[in-house]
Protein backbone atom coordinates (compact mmCIF):
# COMPACT_ATOMS: atom_id res chain seq x y z
CA UNK A 1 0.00 0.00 0.00
CA UNK A 2 2.56 2.39 0.92
CA UNK A 3 4.59 1.38 -2.27
CA UNK A 4 1.46 2.26 -4.32
CA UNK A 5 1.61 5.62 -2.51
CA UNK A 6 4.91 6.72 -2.73
CA UNK A 7 4.62 6.19 -6.78
CA UNK A 8 1.59 8.21 -6.90
CA UNK A 9 3.23 10.76 -5.36
CA UNK A 10 6.03 10.53 -7.38
CA UNK A 11 3.75 10.96 -10.40
CA UNK A 12 1.62 13.64 -9.08
CA UNK A 13 5.11 15.60 -8.24
CA UNK A 14 6.13 15.12 -11.57
CA UNK A 15 3.26 16.11 -13.40
CA UNK A 16 2.91 18.85 -11.61
CA UNK A 17 6.08 20.22 -12.51
CA UNK A 18 5.86 18.78 -15.66
CA UNK A 19 3.00 21.22 -16.01
CA UNK A 20 4.79 23.98 -14.09
CA UNK A 21 7.41 24.62 -16.94
CA UNK A 22 5.23 24.49 -19.28
CA UNK A 23 2.73 26.68 -17.81
CA UNK A 24 5.06 29.07 -15.44
CA UNK A 25 8.64 28.94 -17.96
CA UNK A 26 11.87 29.91 -15.64
CA UNK A 27 13.26 33.14 -16.59
CA UNK A 28 16.45 31.79 -16.96
CA UNK A 29 16.57 32.47 -21.18
CA UNK A 30 15.26 35.61 -20.42
CA UNK A 31 18.22 36.44 -17.36
CA UNK A 32 20.93 35.29 -19.99
CA UNK A 33 19.61 37.73 -22.83
CA UNK A 34 22.21 40.38 -22.75
CA UNK A 35 18.95 42.80 -24.22
CA UNK A 36 17.49 41.96 -21.07
CA UNK A 37 16.03 45.12 -19.75
CA UNK A 38 17.15 47.32 -23.00
CA UNK A 39 14.16 49.84 -23.19
CA UNK A 40 12.89 50.94 -26.55
CA UNK A 41 10.04 53.59 -27.46
CA UNK A 42 8.55 53.77 -30.80
CA UNK A 43 7.29 56.84 -31.90
CA UNK A 44 3.82 57.54 -32.89
CA UNK A 45 3.12 61.64 -32.57
CA UNK A 46 4.66 62.41 -35.55
CA UNK A 47 1.70 60.98 -38.64
CA UNK A 48 3.39 57.38 -38.29
CA UNK A 49 -0.52 56.25 -39.30
CA UNK A 50 -0.98 58.84 -42.00
CA UNK A 51 -2.41 57.77 -45.48
CA UNK A 52 -1.74 53.98 -45.96
CA UNK A 53 0.75 53.71 -43.23
CA UNK A 54 -0.19 52.10 -40.08
CA UNK A 55 3.75 51.74 -38.66
CA UNK A 56 2.81 51.15 -34.72
CA UNK A 57 3.79 48.35 -32.49
CA UNK A 58 -0.23 47.60 -32.06
CA UNK A 59 -0.70 47.78 -35.79
CA UNK A 60 1.96 46.76 -39.11
CA UNK A 61 4.89 46.93 -36.56
CA UNK A 62 3.27 44.44 -34.30
CA UNK A 63 5.29 41.49 -34.99
CA UNK A 64 8.78 44.10 -35.29
CA UNK A 65 7.41 44.53 -31.26
CA UNK A 66 7.09 41.18 -30.33
CA UNK A 67 10.74 39.92 -31.68
CA UNK A 68 11.98 42.47 -29.54
CA UNK A 69 10.35 41.55 -26.43
CA UNK A 70 11.49 37.63 -27.32
CA UNK A 71 15.07 39.41 -26.91
CA UNK A 72 13.93 40.63 -23.33
CA UNK A 73 13.47 44.40 -24.30
CA UNK A 74 10.72 46.58 -22.72
CA UNK A 75 8.36 48.18 -26.11
CA UNK A 76 6.79 51.11 -25.46
CA UNK A 77 4.75 53.97 -27.75
CA UNK A 78 5.23 57.69 -27.98
CA UNK A 79 1.78 59.15 -28.71
CA UNK A 80 -1.45 57.53 -29.93
CA UNK A 81 -3.31 56.53 -32.51
CA UNK A 82 -5.51 59.55 -33.72
CA UNK A 83 -8.61 58.83 -35.74
CA UNK A 84 -7.19 59.25 -39.60
CA UNK A 85 -8.77 62.65 -40.07
CA UNK A 86 -7.73 64.29 -36.97
CA UNK A 87 -4.51 64.82 -37.15
CA UNK A 88 -2.16 65.14 -34.38
CA UNK A 89 -2.61 65.80 -30.53
CA UNK A 90 0.23 64.85 -28.93
CA UNK A 91 2.69 66.03 -26.75
CA UNK A 92 6.48 66.81 -28.34
CA UNK A 93 9.20 64.33 -27.56
CA UNK A 94 11.81 65.91 -25.46
CA UNK A 95 14.89 65.35 -23.79
CA UNK A 96 13.35 64.43 -20.55
CA UNK A 97 11.30 61.91 -22.30
CA UNK A 98 13.40 60.32 -24.04
CA UNK A 99 16.95 60.02 -21.27
CA UNK A 100 14.26 57.35 -19.85
CA UNK A 101 15.22 54.96 -22.95
CA UNK A 102 17.92 53.25 -24.57
CA UNK A 103 16.85 53.61 -28.04
CA UNK A 104 14.25 55.81 -29.87
CA UNK A 105 12.51 54.45 -33.47
CA UNK A 106 11.30 56.94 -35.78
CA UNK A 107 9.13 54.79 -38.31
CA UNK A 108 8.77 57.44 -41.64
CA UNK A 109 7.59 60.11 -39.72
CA UNK A 110 4.67 62.63 -41.70
CA UNK A 111 4.40 65.50 -38.83
CA UNK A 112 7.56 67.30 -38.56
CA UNK A 113 9.73 67.75 -35.80
CA UNK A 114 10.12 71.13 -34.24
CA UNK A 115 13.37 72.57 -33.74
CA UNK A 116 13.12 71.75 -30.41
CA UNK A 117 12.71 67.88 -30.73
CA UNK A 118 15.28 67.80 -33.32
CA UNK A 119 17.53 69.47 -30.91
CA UNK A 120 16.25 67.00 -27.94
CA UNK A 121 17.10 64.40 -30.75
CA UNK A 122 20.62 65.20 -31.08
CA UNK A 123 21.16 65.55 -27.46
CA UNK A 124 19.78 62.20 -26.33
CA UNK A 125 22.41 60.58 -29.12
CA UNK A 126 25.49 62.40 -27.62
CA UNK A 127 24.70 61.88 -24.05
CA UNK A 128 24.61 57.69 -25.20
CA UNK A 129 21.19 57.48 -26.43
CA UNK A 130 20.11 55.68 -30.10
CA UNK A 131 18.41 56.88 -32.82
CA UNK A 132 16.89 54.37 -35.53
CA UNK A 133 15.62 56.72 -38.06
CA UNK A 134 13.23 55.34 -40.94
CA UNK A 135 12.46 56.91 -44.21
CA UNK A 136 10.48 56.19 -47.89
CA UNK A 137 10.92 57.29 -51.17
CA UNK A 138 11.22 61.34 -51.68
CA UNK A 139 7.44 62.17 -52.68
CA UNK A 140 5.74 59.86 -50.25
CA UNK A 141 4.07 62.64 -48.06
CA UNK A 142 0.87 60.66 -46.72
CA UNK A 143 -0.77 63.74 -44.94
CA UNK A 144 -0.08 66.20 -47.74
CA UNK A 145 1.40 69.30 -45.47
CA UNK A 146 4.58 69.48 -47.72
CA UNK A 147 7.00 67.44 -45.86
CA UNK A 148 7.60 63.85 -46.18
CA UNK A 149 9.48 61.94 -44.29
CA UNK A 150 12.58 62.08 -46.33
CA UNK A 151 12.73 65.70 -46.03
CA UNK A 152 12.18 65.57 -42.24
CA UNK A 153 14.75 63.47 -41.34
CA UNK A 154 17.17 65.81 -43.89
CA UNK A 155 15.67 68.92 -42.00
CA UNK A 156 15.00 70.28 -45.23
CA UNK A 157 12.36 70.48 -48.02
CA UNK A 158 13.89 69.91 -52.14
CA UNK A 159 12.49 73.37 -52.77
CA UNK A 160 14.43 74.64 -49.32
CA UNK A 161 17.94 72.85 -50.81
CA UNK A 162 17.14 74.39 -54.28
CA UNK A 163 16.58 77.93 -52.47
CA UNK A 164 19.62 77.91 -50.10
CA UNK A 165 21.61 75.65 -52.56
CA UNK A 166 22.38 72.49 -50.25
CA UNK A 167 23.86 69.59 -52.03
CA UNK A 168 22.93 66.40 -50.32
CA UNK A 169 25.87 64.98 -51.42
CA UNK A 170 27.78 67.51 -49.98
CA UNK A 171 30.34 66.27 -47.03
CA UNK A 172 29.22 69.20 -45.26
CA UNK A 173 26.48 70.33 -41.78
CA UNK A 174 24.05 72.91 -43.23
CA UNK A 175 22.25 75.26 -40.97
CA UNK A 176 19.10 73.70 -41.18
CA UNK A 177 20.83 70.13 -41.78
CA UNK A 178 19.21 67.43 -39.08
CA UNK A 179 20.70 63.81 -40.54
CA UNK A 180 23.38 66.08 -42.06
CA UNK A 181 25.06 66.42 -38.46
CA UNK A 182 25.13 62.76 -37.65
CA UNK A 183 26.39 62.30 -41.15
CA UNK A 184 24.19 61.05 -43.45
CA UNK A 185 21.30 62.49 -46.14
CA UNK A 186 18.43 61.00 -48.45
CA UNK A 187 18.52 61.83 -51.62
CA UNK A 188 15.71 63.39 -53.42
CA UNK A 189 14.30 59.82 -55.19
CA UNK A 190 13.30 56.97 -55.10
CA UNK A 191 14.28 52.83 -54.99
CA UNK A 192 12.85 49.59 -55.78
CA UNK A 193 15.16 46.43 -55.06
CA UNK A 194 13.53 43.38 -53.84
CA UNK A 195 16.68 41.53 -54.13
CA UNK A 196 19.38 43.49 -52.35
CA UNK A 197 22.35 41.23 -50.90
CA UNK A 198 25.07 43.70 -50.39
CA UNK A 199 26.48 43.29 -46.92
CA UNK A 200 29.18 45.02 -44.47
CA UNK A 201 30.31 41.67 -43.70
CA UNK A 202 31.80 42.72 -40.75
CA UNK A 203 29.30 44.76 -39.25
CA UNK A 204 27.23 42.94 -36.35
CA UNK A 205 23.91 44.07 -38.02
CA UNK A 206 24.62 42.07 -41.16
CA UNK A 207 25.17 38.79 -38.91
CA UNK A 208 23.18 36.38 -40.92
CA UNK A 209 21.45 38.20 -43.46
CA UNK A 210 21.47 36.86 -46.50
CA UNK A 211 18.60 39.18 -48.80
CA UNK A 212 16.73 41.94 -47.98
CA UNK A 213 14.22 44.10 -49.87
CA UNK A 214 12.57 47.37 -50.84
CA UNK A 215 9.51 48.59 -52.68
CA UNK A 216 9.30 52.28 -53.21
CA UNK A 217 12.15 52.68 -50.36
CA UNK A 218 14.41 55.49 -50.15
CA UNK A 219 18.10 56.30 -51.13
CA UNK A 220 20.66 57.71 -48.89
CA UNK A 221 24.25 58.97 -48.90
CA UNK A 222 26.97 58.36 -46.09
CA UNK A 223 28.65 61.93 -46.39
CA UNK A 224 32.20 60.33 -45.52
CA UNK A 225 32.62 62.20 -42.28
CA UNK A 226 34.50 58.67 -40.75
CA UNK A 227 31.56 57.67 -38.01
CA UNK A 228 29.08 56.32 -40.49
CA UNK A 229 29.44 52.91 -42.14
CA UNK A 230 26.94 51.78 -45.26
CA UNK A 231 25.86 48.72 -43.75
CA UNK A 232 23.64 47.54 -46.78
CA UNK A 233 23.58 49.04 -50.27
CA UNK A 234 21.74 48.26 -53.13
CA UNK A 235 22.60 46.46 -56.44
CA UNK A 236 22.82 50.04 -58.25
CA UNK A 237 26.18 51.18 -56.71
CA UNK A 238 27.84 51.07 -53.14
CA UNK A 239 26.90 54.92 -52.63
CA UNK A 240 23.27 54.30 -53.00
CA UNK A 241 22.87 53.00 -49.21
CA UNK A 242 20.16 51.40 -47.29
CA UNK A 243 21.12 51.32 -44.51
CA UNK A 244 23.63 52.78 -42.36
CA UNK A 245 24.84 52.60 -38.59
CA UNK A 246 26.76 55.40 -36.99
CA UNK A 247 28.81 57.21 -33.85
CA UNK A 248 27.71 60.49 -32.42
CA UNK A 249 29.81 61.30 -29.46
CA UNK A 250 28.60 58.67 -26.25
CA UNK A 251 25.80 57.33 -28.75
CA UNK A 252 24.77 55.42 -31.92
CA UNK A 253 22.23 55.76 -34.45
CA UNK A 254 21.24 54.41 -37.92
CA UNK A 255 18.67 54.88 -40.60
CA UNK A 256 16.88 52.28 -43.11
CA UNK A 257 15.50 53.77 -46.08
CA UNK A 258 12.35 51.64 -46.24
CA UNK A 259 9.65 51.72 -43.63
CA UNK A 260 7.30 49.06 -45.55
CA UNK A 261 10.43 46.48 -44.83
CA UNK A 262 9.24 45.69 -40.91
CA UNK A 263 5.46 45.44 -42.52
CA UNK A 264 3.92 42.85 -41.24
CA UNK A 265 0.75 43.10 -43.23
CA UNK A 266 -1.52 43.93 -40.27
CA UNK A 267 -3.18 47.36 -39.35
CA UNK A 268 -5.88 49.49 -39.44
CA UNK A 269 -8.59 48.39 -41.94
CA UNK A 270 -8.62 49.81 -45.60
CA UNK A 271 -4.74 50.65 -44.97
CA UNK A 272 -2.97 48.52 -47.58
CA UNK A 273 -0.39 46.78 -46.33
CA UNK A 274 2.04 44.52 -47.35
CA UNK A 275 4.39 41.66 -45.67
CA UNK A 276 7.77 43.09 -45.89
CA UNK A 277 8.72 41.80 -42.36
CA UNK A 278 8.53 38.10 -42.81
CA UNK A 279 10.62 38.48 -46.65
CA UNK A 280 13.90 36.89 -46.43
CA UNK A 281 16.07 38.12 -43.92
CA UNK A 282 14.27 41.55 -43.02
CA UNK A 283 13.33 40.32 -39.52
CA UNK A 284 16.46 39.05 -38.65
CA UNK A 285 18.16 42.97 -40.22
CA UNK A 286 14.91 44.55 -38.02
CA UNK A 287 16.40 42.63 -34.73
CA UNK A 288 20.12 42.78 -35.39
CA UNK A 289 19.59 46.79 -36.12
CA UNK A 290 18.07 47.31 -32.52
CA UNK A 291 20.51 45.30 -30.72
CA UNK A 292 23.30 46.89 -31.74
CA UNK A 293 21.90 50.61 -30.96
CA UNK A 294 21.10 49.15 -27.79
CA UNK A 295 24.60 48.01 -27.08
CA UNK A 296 24.08 44.07 -26.94
CA UNK A 297 25.89 43.82 -30.17
CA UNK A 298 29.75 44.96 -30.06
CA UNK A 299 30.43 48.83 -32.08
CA UNK A 300 32.24 46.66 -35.36
CA UNK A 301 34.47 48.36 -37.49
CA UNK A 302 35.26 52.09 -36.52
CA UNK A 303 37.53 54.83 -37.69
CA UNK A 304 39.65 55.77 -34.89
CA UNK A 305 41.73 58.85 -36.44
CA UNK A 306 40.80 62.49 -37.19
CA UNK A 307 39.44 63.84 -40.24
CA UNK A 308 39.09 67.61 -41.31
CA UNK A 309 36.61 68.77 -44.29
CA UNK A 310 37.80 72.30 -45.69
CA UNK A 311 36.61 74.38 -48.38
CA UNK A 312 38.22 76.63 -50.20
CA UNK A 313 37.17 80.71 -49.72
CA UNK A 314 34.80 79.11 -46.84
CA UNK A 315 35.63 79.66 -43.26
CA UNK A 316 33.26 76.68 -42.07
CA UNK A 317 35.00 73.53 -41.44
CA UNK A 318 33.88 70.01 -40.42
CA UNK A 319 35.99 67.75 -38.07
CA UNK A 320 35.69 64.66 -36.58
CA UNK A 321 37.39 62.86 -34.11
CA UNK A 322 37.33 59.32 -34.27
CA UNK A 323 38.28 58.70 -30.98
CA UNK A 324 35.73 60.23 -28.82
CA UNK A 325 32.99 60.45 -32.07
CA UNK A 326 32.52 64.06 -31.94
CA UNK A 327 31.69 65.60 -35.24
CA UNK A 328 31.37 69.42 -35.32
CA UNK A 329 30.81 71.90 -37.41
CA UNK A 330 33.70 74.83 -36.36
CA UNK A 331 33.97 78.45 -37.64
CA UNK A 332 37.20 79.97 -38.40
CA UNK A 333 38.67 83.89 -38.67
CA UNK A 334 40.61 83.10 -42.10
CA UNK A 335 39.34 80.67 -44.74
CA UNK A 336 41.62 78.20 -46.24
CA UNK A 337 42.76 79.73 -50.12
CA UNK A 338 45.06 78.73 -52.86
CA UNK A 339 48.51 80.89 -53.56
CA UNK A 340 48.07 81.57 -57.32
CA UNK A 341 51.60 81.66 -57.44
CA UNK A 342 52.35 78.13 -56.78
CA UNK A 343 48.82 76.39 -56.55
CA UNK A 344 49.30 75.42 -53.33
CA UNK A 345 46.82 75.43 -50.40
CA UNK A 346 47.11 77.57 -47.05
CA UNK A 347 45.07 77.25 -44.23
CA UNK A 348 45.31 78.82 -40.36
CA UNK A 349 48.20 76.90 -38.75
CA UNK A 350 47.12 76.83 -35.02
CA UNK A 351 43.50 76.11 -36.12
CA UNK A 352 44.14 72.89 -38.15
CA UNK A 353 47.11 71.77 -36.32
CA UNK A 354 45.49 71.65 -32.83
CA UNK A 355 42.47 69.86 -34.58
CA UNK A 356 44.25 66.91 -36.32
CA UNK A 357 45.54 66.24 -32.78
CA UNK A 358 49.01 68.17 -33.50
CA UNK A 359 51.08 70.58 -30.62
CA UNK A 360 51.83 74.18 -32.16
CA UNK A 361 54.54 76.92 -30.64
CA UNK A 362 55.29 79.97 -31.72
CA UNK A 363 58.36 82.17 -31.33
CA UNK A 364 57.83 86.08 -31.64
CA UNK A 365 61.66 86.70 -31.55
CA UNK A 366 62.51 84.25 -34.52
CA UNK A 367 58.98 84.69 -36.60
CA UNK A 368 59.32 81.12 -35.94
CA UNK A 369 56.25 78.26 -36.15
CA UNK A 370 56.89 74.61 -34.71
CA UNK A 371 54.57 72.06 -35.17
CA UNK A 372 54.62 68.45 -33.26
CA UNK A 373 53.81 65.11 -32.95
CA UNK A 374 55.18 62.35 -31.12
CA UNK A 375 57.40 61.52 -34.09
CA UNK A 376 58.13 64.55 -35.36
CA UNK A 377 59.03 68.39 -35.42
CA UNK A 378 58.70 71.06 -38.14
CA UNK A 379 60.36 74.38 -37.59
CA UNK A 380 58.99 77.06 -40.19
CA UNK A 381 59.77 80.82 -40.50
CA UNK A 382 57.52 83.28 -41.38
CA UNK A 383 58.26 84.61 -45.08
CA UNK A 384 60.80 81.62 -46.08
CA UNK A 385 60.64 78.94 -48.15
CA UNK A 386 63.66 77.22 -45.26
CA UNK A 387 61.82 74.61 -43.38
CA UNK A 388 63.37 72.02 -40.73
CA UNK A 389 61.98 68.51 -40.34
CA UNK A 390 63.32 67.06 -37.27
CA UNK A 391 62.60 63.23 -36.79
CA UNK A 392 62.22 63.10 -32.83
CA UNK A 393 62.03 58.82 -32.91
CA UNK A 394 65.69 58.67 -34.70
CA UNK A 395 67.09 62.44 -33.90
CA UNK A 396 67.68 62.88 -37.64
CA UNK A 397 67.15 66.28 -39.01
CA UNK A 398 66.35 67.75 -42.39
CA UNK A 399 66.49 70.92 -43.81
CA UNK A 400 63.70 71.58 -46.65
CA UNK A 401 62.88 73.98 -49.42
CA UNK A 402 59.39 73.95 -50.39
CA UNK A 403 57.32 76.27 -52.87
CA UNK A 404 55.65 78.72 -50.89
CA UNK A 405 56.62 80.10 -47.55
CA UNK A 406 54.26 80.63 -44.62
CA UNK A 407 52.88 84.02 -44.03
CA UNK A 408 50.56 86.28 -41.73
CA UNK A 409 47.63 87.46 -43.23
CA UNK A 410 44.44 89.60 -41.72
CA UNK A 411 43.31 89.10 -38.71
CA UNK A 412 47.09 88.69 -37.86
CA UNK A 413 46.62 84.90 -38.71
CA UNK A 414 49.67 82.49 -39.72
CA UNK A 415 48.91 80.10 -42.77
CA UNK A 416 51.16 77.46 -44.44
CA UNK A 417 51.14 74.93 -47.17
CA UNK A 418 48.22 72.29 -46.09
CA UNK A 419 49.67 69.42 -48.16
CA UNK A 420 53.23 69.79 -46.78
CA UNK A 421 52.44 69.85 -43.29
CA UNK A 422 49.72 66.89 -43.54
CA UNK A 423 52.29 64.59 -45.61
CA UNK A 424 54.90 65.43 -43.52
CA UNK A 425 52.97 64.20 -40.02
CA UNK A 426 52.13 61.50 -41.85
CA UNK A 427 48.87 62.42 -42.74
CA UNK A 428 46.42 61.80 -46.41
CA UNK A 429 45.61 65.36 -48.40
CA UNK A 430 42.72 64.78 -50.67
CA UNK A 431 41.89 67.41 -53.48
CA UNK A 432 38.39 67.57 -54.59
CA UNK A 433 38.57 70.08 -57.73
CA UNK A 434 34.68 69.91 -58.60
CA UNK A 435 33.98 71.02 -54.92
CA UNK A 436 37.18 72.69 -54.42
CA UNK A 437 37.28 70.72 -50.98
CA UNK A 438 40.57 69.37 -49.10
CA UNK A 439 39.90 66.13 -46.83
CA UNK A 440 42.70 65.46 -44.35
CA UNK A 441 42.43 62.04 -42.74
CA UNK A 442 44.91 61.60 -39.58
CA UNK A 443 44.59 57.44 -39.73
CA UNK A 444 45.82 57.14 -35.48
CA UNK A 445 46.15 59.11 -32.71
Amino acid sequence: MLKKMYVGVTLLLFLTLSLTSIYFPTTQSLAETPCSGVNVLFDNAHGETAGNADWTIDGAYSEFADALRKEGMEVSQWGNTECRRCGEDDEPITYGVLKNYDVYVIPEPNVNFSARERAAILMFIKNGGSVLFMGDHWGSDRNNDGWDSVEIINGFTQWMATQYDYDVERPYIYDKDFAGRLGFRYTFEGADDDHIENFMKDHPIAQGLSLVGSWGGGVMRNLGFGNVNTVIWYTTSQKDAYLVAGFYYDGRFASIADSGVFDDGTGAEGDALYDGWNYGTDALMGVNTIKWLSGCLPAGPEFTGRRMFLYIGDKNIVVYDGKTHALQKKTIDAAPFIDTGAWRTLVPVRFVSENMGLSIGWNGKTRQVTITSPEKEIILTIDSKDVVVKDLTTGKTENITIDVAPRIIPPGRTVVPLRFISETMGMDVKWKARQKLVIITKDNQ
